[in-house]
């Protein structure tokens, strides 16, 4: 059996592991109160993909014909696939006997067997996140960093007044690096919350700075969800931004 290559962790318990493109093994039980976080790669071989597509509902394979391109159709079946064949693992079930519903806003859930795992998936290009809790709810997001025309316009309309006003005190050399610091954090935080965004964007305040500690400051439609949830940055190298919310359920000791 095939070691996991390597762990990291925060101090709330939440678990960083590369997933090796290989079959999934060694998976470790999910205690109560713990959140894994798992890294990777949408670009599989065509044998690999043409298997993974076995474990997709029809409504699943449909959705993915209607990628124009192949790129998007490929990823999207992986990932979904990659998701079934991760939770199946924990669950020790067959990924093809998972069956998901959605919440009034879109978040996916698990519907058989019922909300025995709380999840979320974030992917960007050909690299994915995947966040898996036995306890409260979790968000992830995961952007590549790439040059914007106009990243102060961007933050105008996106940002909160409160988060755009420290935006525009950072030096122009941090601003692109703080722009996507943000923005992961804030739809991390939308996810968690499975709202996406039917919550608004300029709602709620995260920390700006890219190099500051991530922290949900305030959310001014709900004041108490400030204290019930945690914010981290993931470690996804320096051409990617990735954020981890997690529910004051999902913490560790």
């Amino acid at each position: 059996m095939l070691p996991i290559p390597r762990t990291w962790r925060v101090p709330t318990d939440v678990r960083w592991h590369r997933w090796p493109d290989e079959a999934l093994v060694g998976v470790r039980r999910l205690s109560e109160d713990g959140v894994h976080v798992w890294r990777i790669g949408l670009d599989v071989p065509a044998a690999r993909l043409a298997g993974l597509g076995t474990y997709l509902t029809p409504e699943e394979m449909a959705r993915a014909e209607r990628y124009r391109f192949p790129s998007p159709r490929r990823r999207f079946i992986a990932a979904r696939g990659l998701l079934r064949e991760l939770l199946g693992a924990y669950l020790e079930l067959d990924p093809a006997r998972l069956r998901f519903r959605q919440n009034a806003w879109g978040k996916p859930l698990l519907l058989e067997p019922p909300d025995a795992l709380q999840f979320n998936v974030a992917h960007t290009d050909d690299l994915a996140l995947i966040a898996v809790s036995a306890g409260g709810a979790v968000g992830i997001d995961v952007e590549r960093v790439r040059p914007l025309a106009h990243p102060d316009r961007l933050a105008a309309r996106t940002f909160s007044p409160l988060e755009y006003a420290a935006f525009r005190e950072l030096p122009p050399s941090q601003q692109l690096e703080a722009f996507f610091a943000v923005w992961t954090r804030k739809e991390a935080y939308m996810k968690a919350r499975g709202w996406g965004f039917h919550l608004p964007p300029d709602a709620f305040d995260v920390t700006v700075a890219p190099d500051a500690p991530p922290q949900l400051l305030a959310d001014r439609q709900a004041p108490a969800e400030a204290s019930r949830w945690s914010l981290h940055d993931l470690a996804v190298g320096t051409a990617y931004r990735g954020s981890l919310c997690v529910s004051s359920l999902a913490r560790g000791p």
